[in-house]
């Protein structure tokens, strides 16, 4: 059987890379974005760590846009339409 965080990230696209975390901080020691594994490779959590984060930009094709504010929702419909994706 598997862990909840093997089964989400056997729902993630394969090429998306994660790297091990503590809390929302690397656990990958230093220059970590070059140690990042992708999902598909089906990474074990190391010692220390406690979930993996994603690795944004072209290495995941991934964006995160913050969404802060209370005219945070509104604004973002207008710049990027209103069939634009949301999470």
């Amino acid at each position: 059987m598997s862990t909840p965080v093997e089964r989400i990230l056997e729902a993630l696209p394969g090429h998306w890379r994660v790297v091990p975390v503590q809390g929302k901080r690397p656990n990958a020691g230093p220059n970590w974005p070059a140690k990042a594994m992708r999902v598909d490779h089906k990474p074990e959590l190391p010692a220390g760590a406690d979930g993996w984060g994603l690795l944004h930009g072209p290495a995941s094709g991934v964006i995160d846009v913050e969404c802060d504010g209370p005219d945070a929702e509104t604004e973002y419909a207008r710049l990027a339409g209103p069939d634009a994706p949301v999470c």
